[in-house]
């Protein structure tokens, strides 16, 4: 008997070579990646600097000055009395409330910092920190424009190349020089960021086959989740991230690349939302009202349809970058797939309104 049994056993298949021309092609290529990156982070912080080198650390423009006299004033007497604070030296003589029509995630993000400087006992001036906040921003944009630039490419020479371009791009330096204290020098790294989050979310994971949550999916959708509450909290353009999300979500629908993981991806995770700074004004709940939802979901709701469960969740096992044809669809008489169709677009309607709208 254990004669038959070692006869019926299978001999192991034996191990591929080392293709060591192969491995050193990668790591050389890895190598100038990251050389290629560092030499685009250093060129953004050198380049955003020109105007301090130039006239030193002076805030210049109108709106930098008032967004650096918020920050003052936050320094000075906290987050609740600057919710509260009704500036009587603005738009006289009527005045105007701060509290209620400021975005303050630049202001909180420049206080943090320089309270965590002088903790660190490397302290700076209040006025020094929002002069070098758009700098140092604008290379953090970079990194996490070719961090997903990296992985919609899957190529590290890819993602270097184009945070390259971000790092010179003149579009994003006018934004970002320093002493410009202004809300899109710190929103750019914001957007980035939560589209990168929402793509790595996204990528998919051979160990699961049946539609299960993947780690990646878990941990970057939170991730994507505190990046859009920054951004919500950091500038008024919020609403175009949330736009390209729900664009982006309908395009894979439509190319046929649906996955469960759509599901788990968008950045709704209930602990994330209850001590947002997206709850104060001026967004105040603003993401979630009717019209931006519905406009996005009108985008979504028939990513069911014509597709049953086991379709699903032979298709979660695929990537996203799909090679293996058209996803496969059940047949079903023109009546039935229409009320399914119906039935699938209402639960999914609800499912997503319910994640994607309790952000805030």
């Amino acid at each position: 008997m254990p004669e038959e049994i070692k006869q019926d056993e299978k001999p192991a298949p034996p191990k591929e070579p080392t293709n060591y021309p192969a491995l050193a092609g990668r790591v050389a290529t890895l190598l100038i990646s990251c050389y290629i990156m560092w030499t685009a982070m250093k060129q953004a912080y050198f380049i955003r600097l020109f105007a301090i080198n130039t006239y030193g650390r002076v805030i210049h423009e109108f709106d930098p000055w008032f967004n650096f006299r918020a920050t003052q004033y936050l320094a000075d007497h906290g987050l609740d009395r600057f919710f509260k604070w009704y500036d009587y030296m603005s738009w006289y003589p009527l005045g105007r409330p701060v509290g209620t029509t400021i975005y303050p995630g630049m202001q909180m993000s420049s206080v943090f910092i320089w309270n965590a400087l002088s903790y660190f006992n490397r302290p700076m001036s209040l006025n020094d920190v929002c002069c070098f906040v758009p700098a140092w921003f604008g290379i953090s944009a970079t990194v996490f424009l070719g961090l997903l630039t990296g992985e919609c490419t899957q190529s590290y020479v890819s993602g270097a190349a184009a945070a390259l371009i971000m790092a010179i791009l003149p579009a994003h330096i006018m934004r970002s020089v320093g002493g410009g204290y202004d809300n899109e020098s710190i929103a750019l790294t914001a957007m980035c960021c939560t589209f990168f989050c929402w793509c790595r979310a996204l990528r998919p994971d051979p160990k699961k086959t049946n539609g299960e949550a993947t780690r990646d999916s878990v941990i970057f959708g939170t991730l994507c989740g505190f990046s859009y509450i920054y951004m919500v909290a950091a500038w008024g353009g919020y609403v175009f991230v949330l736009n390209m999300v729900g664009v982006h979500a309908a395009l894979l629908v439509l190319l046929g690349r649906y996955s469960s993981r759509l599901h788990r991806a968008p950045p709704a995770r209930p602990p994330a939302r209850r001590r947002a700074p997206a709850r104060r004004p001026p967004a105040d709940g603003s993401p979630t009202l009717p019209y931006p939802r519905r406009r996005v979901l009108s985008l979504l709701l028939h990513r069911h349809a014509g597709r049953g469960a086991g379709a699903r969740r032979q298709h979660d096992a695929a990537p996203l970058a799909r090679a293996d044809g058209p996803t496969p669809r059940l047949r079903r008489r023109p009546g039935a797939q229409f009320i399914r169709r119906a039935i699938h677009s209402v639960q999914f309607g609800a499912q997503f309104s319910a994640q994607f709208g309790a952000i805030l």
